[in-house]
């Protein structure tokens, strides 16, 4: 039986307290500390990621680029935390997660992780303003072909996560034209983030990074990454490259990727990283594959 780490997206954002109980978790703190010092040298100032993620309730609202760097210093010490303790065969990560599952997989450099989301914040507010919103049917049934493939006729590029949840991202005068139609076709939808990410509206993000990526260096990964983008394994560096670029205008085939990874390569278990169990939650409630097993990381080092 196969084993895959697994490192979710920014759904951990929206459950504070997920990622503050990690906080004083030495692993944690100490990549905390890492990221902190990468990041007072990008900013000019002394960073504390700690206090930011601990003093609100809703640390993405008061600074949003900032706290997903304090996702990937987390993230990160979670996965060195559970590194102790547990083995694993591949790695995936979703969307943002990647990040981090690079730098665990020793591809890329935590200083230059930073770099690459301080960059990304600072590009993705040059592209046309946009939105990306999670969607839901109203009477939380099944997201219907027919729904899903009206979003699409819109503008609108859908990524979904399990049966019942997807996300749309799209520039803003299409998500306003598609929110006042949704309800009378049965769905719910709900602006989540201030940029249109997996969609082709980052084009020029995805620009400047093609033109900006062959400064940060990376190496060979030390365990098989399965991408979630393209729903295969990256065989090396330059692979890890594109896929992170076209990660940006492309919707993520998650369901496709986890049932892949599941029925023709043998996975039967996933370690979460987490720090949130949302992602890992809605999509194998609605997998349909047989003898799976999820572990969250906080369950696997709070029995330690």
């Amino acid at each position: 039986m196969k084993t895959a780490l697994l490192f979710p997206g920014l759904d951990a954002l929206f459950v504070s307290s997920k990622l503050q109980r990690w906080i004083e978790v030495p692993e944690v703190r100490a990549s905390l500390s890492e990221t902190n010092r990468f990041l007072s040298l990008l900013t000019g100032q002394t960073e504390n990621l700690e206090s930011l993620v601990t003093a609100s309730s809703r640390p993405h609202l008061e600074d949003f680029d900032r706290t997903t760097i304090a996702l990937a210093g987390i993230q990160i010490g979670i996965a060195r935390a559970v590194q102790k303790i547990e083995s694993w065969d591949v790695v995936i990560g979703c969307s943002h997660g990647d990040i981090a599952r690079s730098v665990v997989c020793g591809v890329l450099r935590l200083q230059d992780a930073v770099e690459i989301i301080w960059t990304f914040a600072r590009l993705r507010k040059d592209c046309p303003p946009g939105r990306t919103a999670n969607v839901r049917t109203v009477d939380a049934s099944p997201l219907q072909k027919s729904q899903i493939d009206w979003l699409s006729a819109q503008g609108a590029t859908l990524s979904q996560w399990s049966t019942h949840h997807a996300t749309i991202a799209a520039t803003q005068d299409v998500i306003d034209r598609v929110l006042p139609a949704c309800r009378e076709r049965g769905l719910k939808v709900k602006p989540i983030f201030p940029f249109a990410v997996h969609s082709p509206a980052m084009s020029s993000l995805a620009d400047h990074f093609t033109t900006l990526s062959p400064k940060w260096e990376l190496s060979e990964p030390q365990w098989p990454i399965f991408s979630s983008v393209y729903s295969k394994f990256l065989l090396n560096a330059d692979e890890i490259r594109n896929e992170a670029i076209a990660g940006a205008v492309s919707p993520i085939p998650w369901i496709q990727s986890l049932a892949s990874l599941c029925d023709e390569h043998g996975v039967k278990r996933f370690l979460n990283v987490g720090p949130s169990n949302a992602l890992t939650g809605w999509t194998f409630n609605s997998l349909a594959t047989e003898g799976v097993t999820v572990q969250d990381a906080w369950d696997i080092l709070s029995l330690c």
